[in-house]
């Protein structure tokens, strides 16, 4: 899509989001990661069994961020993907810079990297993002667990932005394990969303159906 067509196209898709996310009773951002992990399933990117667990950190200064939104897990193939939706409620197309996407990917790792090291080991159990830090921490008995030794984790960015960023480079921690680094922002999601089939018939003469 150009960038006219696409900015049009973006204003539909969050009249839709808003209206399904009323219909639904759940909120915009949540409705669209939901959504948005449905299509890119679709384009095997290993996210139909995506398990919601969010997680929010408070600064200092009183602010608060998101660190991290839900996660997906294959035993089989003792792979975690790690998702952090990044929302923006604006009119127009945003875009993605460089400096909020590295500071995502390192909001996701210390988070990762922490729960490893058992600071989250206190956590409410009835916190969303409990099984998630259960299933990351060392030494947990009794519960399924992720092989850091043997692993790969997906950092996976979703968001209604507009992206012309290229991922970071995978890299290998000490471990042994993978880390795989993507972005999915709204044109890559819009173009894989499934679009009716249109036929004009008027292009056809009158013979070709004799």
């Amino acid at each position: 899509m150009n960038k006219s067509t696409l900015e049009t196209y973006y204003q539909e898709c969050m009249k839709e989001w808003e209206a399904e996310a009323a219909a639904q009773q759940t909120t915009v951002p949540a409705f669209f990661l939901k959504y948005s992990c449905e299509i890119l399933d679709s384009m095997g990117y290993g996210l139909a069994d995506f398990q919601p667990g969010y997680h929010i950190v408070s600064t200092h200064a009183g602010n608060e961020y998101t660190v991290i939104d839900g996660y997906c897990y294959d035993e089989s193939e003792n792979m975690l993907t790690l998702v952090l939706c990044d929302f923006c409620y604006n009119d127009t197309l945003s875009r993605l810079t460089k400096t909020d996407y590295e500071t995502q990917v390192k909001r996701i790792e210390k988070f990762y990297h922490d729960a490893r090291a058992g600071k989250y080991h206190n956590i409410d159990p009835s916190r969303e993002v409990y099984p998630l830090i259960q299933l990351i921490e060392k030494g947990v008995s009794n519960t399924p667990s992720f092989d850091e030794k043997k692993g790969v984790i997906n950092l996976h960015i979703i968001t209604n932005k507009r992206s012309q960023l290229t991922p970071l480079d995978e890299k290998v921690l000490p471990s042994g394990c993978k880390l795989i680094y993507r972005i999915s922002d709204f044109e890559t999601i819009s173009e894989a969303k499934p679009q009716p089939l249109v036929i004009e018939f008027t292009q056809y003469k009158n013979e070709d159906y004799q």
